[in-house]
């Protein structure tokens, strides 16, 4: 079901703590993102730690891509690519995922990788809120209903629980 990067990553993950401290998050919302959550996510997160380096995952087809650039392009810790083709390896070098739900839970999973995330699909919404009342994530609800400032405070209030 996973590809293979995804179990050569596992084989070789890092302990937690070693990953915490290069202080890496990975924004990803899907291949096409149509509700801009990417955006929401970068906006609420931007006024965060600075000392955070944030990778913005964008898909070809997203069609705010654009403007999700043009905003990364002028903070200086989010740092946007398109299509990559090293996702595994940078789930298993990041702290932490803030983005859709969808099957990156799997891959997400694989690397232990603590995750924050809303339900940018129907089909999301179960799975979410199950991970969810279970631990393994903290869901922010349908995207439609989340705010910049939703993605900031669970950051944050992770963030902070993690290193007080």
């Amino acid at each position: 079901m996973l590809r293979e990067e995804f179990l050569e990553c596992r084989q070789t993950l890092e302990k937690f703590e070693n990953r915490i401290k290069r202080r890496k998050v990975v924004i990803f919302f899907g291949g096409v993102d149509q509700s801009n959550e990417t955006l929401k996510a970068i906006q609420g997160l931007s006024t965060t730690d600075k000392n955070i380096k944030f990778s913005v995952i964008l898909g070809e087809n997203n069609p705010n891509k654009e403007q999700v650039i043009s905003l990364c392009n002028r903070l200086a810790n989010f740092t946007p690519s398109i299509n990559v083709s090293d996702f595994a390896a940078r789930l298993a070098g990041s702290m932490l995922y803030i983005g859709a739900c969808g099957s990156t839970s799997l891959e997400r999973s694989c690397c232990g990788l603590p995750s924050i995330v809303s339900s940018t699909a129907l089909n999301q919404e179960e799975g979410a809120q199950h991970l969810h009342n279970i631990g393994a994530l903290q869901y922010l609800g349908k995207s439609e209903n989340c705010h910049p400032h939703d993605y900031r405070e669970a950051f944050e209030t992770l963030f902070n629980s993690n290193h007080s």
